[in-house]
């Protein structure tokens, strides 16, 4: 689950941030905005995150980096991005701008 920590739509259209809850074992499918980026901030446990610009699966996977606590990582519009945790429950915060 997530909880919206600050809205787009109370705020002028500033940012969103929200904190999610990922089970362990989740891969998250491939993505991508047009219009704002993400900030990936990850808060408890651990997490791979992997994005390109062209949706290619061999790129893609060779873009893994692994997330740190108090190191975010931006994802810029038009990149192809997913996230996967492996063996345990994870904390993400995510700013929308």
């Amino acid at each position: 689950g997530f909880v919206i920590e600050e809205s787009a739509t109370n705020n002028g259209g500033k940012r969103t941030i929200f904190v999610e809850i990922i089970s362990l074992r989740t891969i998250v499918p491939l993505y991508f905005y047009t219009r704002f980026s993400e900030t990936l901030d990850l808060v408890k446990g651990s997490m791979k995150l992997y994005k390109t610009d062209l949706p290619d699966m061999e790129k893609l996977k060779a873009s893994a980096q692994t997330l740190q606590i108090g190191d975010p990582k931006i994802v810029e519009p038009l990149m192809y991005h997913r996230y996967t945790v492996k063996d345990e429950v994870t904390v993400l915060r995510v700013i929308g701008f």
